[in-house]
């Protein structure tokens, strides 16, 4: 199994309701890691990412193609962290993979809207 390490993108890009972030503004609590981690609120704890699970090349690492996926009960979905992430070839690859086998829900990065 992967390890987050340096990799916050999940705090970027999802909302927490118990901390009153919304989806694509920095935590308040996001430093080199969680400053809050012991007693971060639920949803961040129930968080899958699919890269910490898969054993996915650390290439594919959230931070390094700029998406995080993840599984809901409704299948993938995965969030943009950076306007055109998913252009990129490694996130091209990725989802094409992903959705050869699931359905796959994207959320683009609110700058692909302007």
């Amino acid at each position: 199994m992967n390890k987050c390490g340096s990799c916050t993108e999940c705090c970027y890009v999802m909302s927490v309701d118990a901390l009153d972030k919304p989806n694509f503004k920095k935590c308040a609590h996001q430093c080199v890691g969680c400053n809050i981690y012991e007693a971060r609120p639920v949803s961040c704890d129930n968080f899958n990412c699919t890269w910490l699970l898969s054993g996915w090349d650390k290439s594919l690492r959230p931070d390094k193609i700029n998406m995080v996926f993840f599984s809901t009960v409704n299948g993938l979905e995965a969030y943009e962290s950076k306007h055109n992430s998913h252009k990129k070839h490694k996130a091209q690859v990725l989802m094409n993979k992903l959705t050869s086998k699931n359905k796959l829900k994207v959320t683009f990065h609110p700058g692909a809207l302007l």
